[in-house]
């Protein structure tokens, strides 16, 4: 399925750095977020020094429930629940 994504490629978002504004080349010094990119994922990406981030609000914009997809090396040989933990201390100050 094709849409537009930001730029000439005809492609569906596929989650690849600098392709799709849900997942921009990032500066991995920078702590401020891309244009698009959600805050919480900002964080995130410091936090845990993640390789990849994504931030979809399933809530229709207003933040009630949001799915979060993160890949680090720190969630390596950590099981499910340690890495939960991980993600929630992470943005603990950001959700009620």
């Amino acid at each position: 399925h094709d849409h537009d994504h930001g730029h000439d490629d005809p492609r569906p978002e596929c989650g690849e750095p600098g392709c799709c504004p849900s997942n921009p080349v990032r500066d991995e010094h920078h702590d401020e977020p891309a244009p698009g990119e959600h805050p919480i994922a900002a964080k995130l990406r410091i936090a845990l020094e993640a390789d990849h981030v994504q931030v979809i609000d399933e809530s229709a914009g207003c933040g009630a429930k949001l799915k979060i997809i993160v890949v680090s090396k720190l969630f390596e040989g950590k099981p499910l629940l340690a890495q939960h933990r991980l993600v929630n201390h992470a943005v603990a100050s950001d959700i009620a």
